[in-house]
Order: C-alpha cells, then sequence, then structure tokens
C-alpha cells in the first residue's frame, strides 16, 4: 500500500490519473507495475467512472456503421472520460489534444473530381460522402502518431520509389497492373519509426456499388507490396468498414493509455 502525503515530501506515490487520489494498493503479480486507486472515503477511482458499461459497448462498432457514426463513437467515449471529475485536468485536455477528430481542411467536389481525374478512378462513394460532409480529418491535434487521413493520392506502385524499388522493374507486369490499382489516401509515420499507408483497393472494386476494400501498407511490405491485397470483390462499403476499425483501434489505444 502507498499513501499519498499531505505535505512535501520525496517519498514515492506511484503516478496516476486522478486529482483526488490518496491510496494506492499495488496488484499483485501485474507486470508492469499495475495499481488500485482510491480516495480518502475508501472509494476506488476509476478512469471510466460512472459510465464503464456504456463505454465497453462503444468499445466496437456495430454492424454496418457508417463513417459519421463511427466518428460520433469515438466522441462519444471521449464525452464520457471528461464526465469523470475523479480526473485531473491534464488529462481532460489530452483526451481532445490527443485523440479527438480534428478538421484538417474542407474538401470540395470538384477538388475530388480533378483527383479522381488525374489518378483515373472514381473515390468510393462512403468515402465521398464522408469527406464532402468532414473535409480532411486526423485523430488527435498533436499525437506521436500523426494519424493524418485523407490528405494525400498516391499510385502505391509510385510510392514504392520511397523506397528505391521501381516497380517496373522489380515486379512482374502482373504484379504492376495490380499496384497501379491501388491508390493511397493516406500518409503518415507511425511513431517516427515506419512509413505507412492506409489505400484504396481498386483490384476489388465493386462494379454495381462502386465500393473497394481498403489496405494497410506498411515499410515491411515495401518488397511484398501485395500481401494484404486481395482480388475478393467488395461486398460491403469499404470506407465505412475501415473507419470502423480505425475508431475500434483508436479507442483501445486511448483506454490503454488512460
Amino acid at each position: 500500500m502507498y499513501y499519498a502525503s499531505e505535505e512535501d515530501t520525496m517519498e514515492y506515490f506511484p503516478e496516476n490519473r486522478f486529482k483526488n487520489a490518496w491510496k494506492a494498493e499495488r496488484i499483485v503479480g501485474s507486470s508492469p507495475k499495475a495499481y488500485n486507486f482510491y480516495d480518502k472515503t475508501g472509494r476506488q477511482l476509476s478512469v471510466l467512472g460512472n459510465h464503464t458499461a456504456e463505454i465497453e459497448k462503444l468499445k466496437t462498432a456495430p454492424e454496418n456503421e457508417t463513417a459519421e457514426q463511427a466518428i460520433k463513437r469515438l466522441n462519444k467515449v471521449i464525452t464520457l472520460l471528461k464526465e469523470n471529475k475523479d480526473l485531473d485536468e491534464e488529462i481532460i485536455e489530452e483526451l481532445d489534444i490527443l485523440h479527438k477528430p480534428h478538421h484538417i481542411k474542407t474538401v470540395t467536389e470538384t477538388e475530388l473530381n480533378t483527383y479522381e481525374k488525374h489518378l483515373g478512378v472514381q473515390f468510393p462513394p462512403s468515402y465521398k460522402e464522408f469527406v464532402l460532409k468532414h473535409g480532411f480529418i486526423k485523430f488527435g491535434e498533436v499525437n506521436d502518431f500523426n494519424r493524418m487521413l485523407f490528405s494525400e493520392y498516391n499510385v502505391l506502385s509510385d510510392s514504392l520509389a520511397y523506397w528505391g524499388i521501381d516497380s517496373e522493374k522489380a515486379f512482374s507486369k502482373e504484379t504492376k497492373n495490380r499496384l497501379d490499382k491501388i491508390i493511397t489516401f493516406f500518409y503518415g509515420d507511425e511513431g517516427l519509426q515506419i512509413e505507412w499507408f492506409h489505400c484504396f483497393d481498386y483490384n476489388t472494386l465493386n462494379p454495381e456499388t462502386g465500393e473497394v476494400s481498403v489496405m494497410d501498407f506498411c515499410q515491411d511490405d515495401s518488397n511484398t507490396p501485395l500481401e494484404n491485397s486481395s482480388t475478393i470483390i467488395c461486398k460491403s462499403r469499404g470506407f465505412d468498414k475501415h473507419m470502423s476499425s480505425i475508431v475500434d483501434k483508436e479507442i483501445e489505444m486511448l483506454l490503454m493509455e488512460y
């Protein structure tokens, strides 16, 4: 057990997210070290506050969730966490700065049409609906993962030049043709260690709906760039499904952090 001193002291009290933590109880066998925290009345403190059950339900996307609904789900989790009056004020501020979806810029249909013409594709309806309403966004105004979305387009076969790979020479004609049908719509730097992309995979184009699946690509895939690609026709609204997955991961990371 550890108790917080009411006087200035050099004695140790475990770092925590609460403004009124008085007692810390080490959880036996936890690695890394973990604690249960209590206030002076003996009440156990929780990052989730009184909304544990509701937040648990929001951790996983419901079936057929749209990209807009996914964003609202993340914002709802952040709102519920901010209602916890036990949390330190700095933590409340971090929730917005590090995780809340932030608008980068507005995009018009004319701009999207220009991108489409340059790339020789039509963006999936689920994607166009979202960006025309919400613009380009990123998760967190400032964060270690620079999760900027919808901000840069390129053909994956051209993007490989970043790693010194000439797609014309490095791959067969069939592979090159498939790479030319994969369009990056996200460019970022994961943890400042590895270049990575989210891509529209037009190898999965559904001619009836115009939807495609979204594939992930990172530096480790540069020599086998079709590792995560598919030839199966997209049966869902691909971008909506992708955003639900992104939000699931963002909520998981948020709750693990706090």
